[in-house]
């Protein structure tokens, strides 16, 4: 198993004067990735959390797949009975659908 995992780095000078660009940026990472595979690993995570497994592998496979930080602890959050988001601020994704 590869254990590294390649880190996307956006910087920028100016934040606010970016908006617009790192929303896009943001959409266009989310639209070009493979949902499938990404939906795979997160269920893989649930499936672990459910099992009282450890989850730093599940976690590292899902961040390879391009699953983001969020989705990742919104899926935790579910298998331990919680609701994706707390604060009620981020919809769960569509294609998470069980």
């Amino acid at each position: 198993m590869n254990l590294e995992i390649p880190i996307r780095l956006y910087e920028y000078e100016e934040q606010e004067g970016n908006v617009a660009r790192i929303l896009e940026e943001c959409r266009r990472f989310k639209e070009e990735r493979d949902t499938g595979r990404v939906k795979g690993v997160l269920m893989n995570l649930r499936a672990s959390v459910k099992r009282d497994e450890n989850l730093i592998l599940p976690l590292m496979e899902a961040f390879k797949a391009d699953a983001t930080y969020g989705e990742a602890l919104g899926v935790i959050r579910e298998a331990m009975g919680y609701s994706f988001d707390p604060f009620n601020l981020v919809e769960r994704p569509s294609f998470l659908s069980l």
